[in-house]
């Protein structure tokens, strides 16, 4: 937070220098004051766990214990595709070596033939023997990069085996600690309430489909081999944080006193080197009251204009959710089950509340109400000042899709194949529409018709008011990006590497626009130009009216996230960890920010100020005019 102190009646320089470092003298005081009570209190004894307590403590650990077992399923089948690929390129690399000895020999042969030989040919044998010779040596030459490229290719999957394996055994040895600190926690448990406690059956490990490895690689392309390693690459990377996250989780909840723990792991402390309690927390509050306290005391017409700076918020987990910014507070969701409400101008958590899964979904705030979806296969209604659970709606699978409110109803797609059409005030049901797919995209109104894209490879458009189809428009591949709706056109990507223009009354194609890669991103219209990013690393502009390519600026990643522009800037993330501010006429690069991991989250702009989430975990509050955060 931004501080400018300015004085009046003041007779000297020395007067402001007094009254800034009088708060601070008292500010390290009491810092050390508090430090010295954590301490202090971090050495006391625990109190002992309530039943409740460790049923609680119970319920996380198998939460975590099911997630480490789906890591090391994971982990398995990355180690047999991996395992796959290599033997495919090892055939590969032998069949190369049987050509170029095969080649090396002919060449060699050729050369053994006596000069009197060559002189007994004539002119045109010579020029035959010659051309065949270059032809031989071509070969060769060709074999031999060929045969570089695939050993190259085999030692890339053989490093990834290397790391799956090293990961999958440090999975195996969190599955073992987690089950133990499971059993300390049951059996203390157990001792209190002087019962055993039921066995609980484990449930399948359910993973999301991959494609048949015969096909993907039916022509041994070095293309799609690097596309596996980029992939295999990003699930190494996701489960090493989920076995990370969960083993704080575990640390945390050994209890030095009841259940010695033997690794003696230390458990993460904050950014300033110590811990502290919540009794200390509370001393901290106090501290800052009293400290501002001492300010307006020592002020005698000073006075504090405070203003919003660049800050950055850390979560529990991994931040795919995009923001939206409603009335000072910034709403977002996080991997680690939870929404959460912040305040725009210092970061500082209003709220939280707590589902039954990850929340990647971008919330929508309308009336007071936020509303998102989770993992969890639920849709939640929010009350937006508190947090206060209103309503909630199950639907038959995962909820990634962003709600849309408009006329009193919530829309919203879930991967159980359907779009549904809620009550915004109860939740009640008041139609659902089945499409062929998971329904990963967010549904877009417009005109009383709602749009929305499925994994069935089709945009649909449909009654608001009762789901009857109005039309539906194929695309070659699945549909993740959400519609943008605008003049009477609808602007959407597909995983087949194009944008289409739909009409938005009839479903017929005006113009689609190839790009490298899969479009996951999700356009924005405005001014004439539609902005999209690509997996090709890649930003689009094109012309609304006829697709024409206007400019495209690059990345060093995927570009998943889906652009926002505001002023003349473009702003969008990437998942080579940057938030990137393009300007919209002529994609000149205004700034970056780094972040810690990738970036996925959708940005929203205002009052001067870019709120994003990051991968690394953190939601960032950035200054739109430079880029500058903490």
């Amino acid at each position: 937070m931004g501080i400018v102190l300015r004085t009046a009646g003041l007779n000297a320089a020395a007067d402001v220098v007094q009254v800034v470092s009088l708060p601070l003298t008292v500010a390290v005081g009491v810092l050390g004051w508090v430090r010295q009570n954590g301490q202090d209190e971090s050495r006391s004894e625990p109190e002992a766990d309530s039943p409740e307590d460790l049923a609680a403590q119970v319920e996380k650990l198998l939460v975590s214990a099911g997630q480490v077992e789906r890591s090391l399923a994971v982990y398995g089948r990355l180690g047999e595709r991996l395992g796959w690929v290599r033997g495919r390129l090892s055939e590969a690399v032998a069949q190369l070596e049987d050509d170029r000895r095969s080649l090396q020999a002919e060449i060699d042969a050729r050369q053994a033939v006596p000069d009197q030989e060559d002189g007994a040919r004539g002119e045109a044998d010579r020029l035959r023997l010659e051309a065949e010779n270059a032809r031989l040596h071509g070969e060769l030459d060709d074999t031999r990069r060929r045969l570089a490229e695939a050993e190259r290719l085999r030692d890339e999957v053989e490093r990834r085996l290397v790391r799956a394996e090293r990961q999958r055994e440090q999975a195996r040895l969190l599955q073992q600690e987690t089950d133990a600190r499971l059993q300390q926690v049951q059996r203390r448990l157990e001792e209190l309430q002087g019962r055993v406690l039921p066995s609980r059956s484990s449930r399948p490990v359910l993973l999301p489909p991959v494609p048949d490895m015969d096909v993907l690689m039916g022509g041994n392309d070095r293309r799609l081999t690097e596309e596996i390693l980029r992939q295999a690459d990003a699930e190494l990377v996701r489960e090493a944080d989920t076995v990370g996250r969960i083993h704080e989780e575990v640390a945390q909840h050994a209890d030095e006193r009841a259940f010695p723990r033997d690794d003696q792991t230390p458990i993460p402390r904050s950014g300033n080197g110590f811990a502290l309690s919540p009794k200390s927390k509370k001393r901290l509050h106090a501290a800052v009251a009293v400290t501002a306290g001492v300010v307006a005391a020592a002020g005698v017409g000073t006075y504090l204009v405070l203003w919003v700076t660049p800050w950055s918020h850390t979560t529990g987990g991994r931040v795919s959710s995009g923001p939206a910014v409603v009335d000072g507070v910034v709403y977002i969701g996080s991997w680690d089950h939870k929404v959460y409400a912040l305040d725009t101008k210092t970061g500082t958590e209003r709220w939280t509340h707590t589902t039954g899964g990850p929340v990647t979904a971008n919330p929508a705030v309308a009336d007071g109400v936020v509303y998102i979806g989770s993992r969890d296969h639920k849709v939640y209604a929010l009350n937006a000042k508190t947090g206060e659970q209103l309503w909630t709606h199950p639907t038959g699978n995962e909820v990634v899709s962003d709600p849309a409110v408009v006329d009193g109803m919530v829309y919203i797609g879930s991967t159980d194949h359907k779009v549904y059409a809620l009550d915004a005030k109860t939740g009640t049901e008041r139609w659902t529409h089945t499409t062929g797919g998971s329904v990963s995209s967010s549904p877009a109104v417009a005109d009383g018709v709602v749009y929305v894209g499925s994994y069935d490879h089709k945009v649909y458009a449909l009654n608001a008011k009762t789901g009857t189809e109005r039309w539906t428009h194929p695309t070659g591949n699945e549909v993740y990006s959400s519609p943008a709706v605008t003049d009477g056109m609808v602007y959407i990507g597909s995983t087949d590497h194009k944008v289409y223009a739909l009409d938005a009354k009839t479903g017929t194609e005006r113009w689609t626009h190839p790009t490298g890669n899969k479009v996951y991103s999700s356009p924005a219209v405005t001014d004439g130009m539609v902005y999209i990013g690509s997996d090709d690393n890649k930003v689009y502009a094109l012309d609304t009216k006829t697709g024409t390519e206007r400019w495209t600026h690059p990345t060093d990643g995927p570009v998943f996230s889906s652009p926002t522009v505001v002023d003349g800037v473009v702003y969008i993330g990437s998942t080579d960890h940057k938030v990137y501010a393009l300007d919209a006429k002529t994609s000149e690069q205004l700034w970056t920010h780094p972040t810690g991991k990738e970036v996925y989250s959708d940005p929203a702009v205002a009052k001067g100020m870019v709120y994003i989430g990051s991968y690394d975990n953190k939601v960032y509050a950035l200054d739109a005019k430079t880029g500058e955060g903490l």
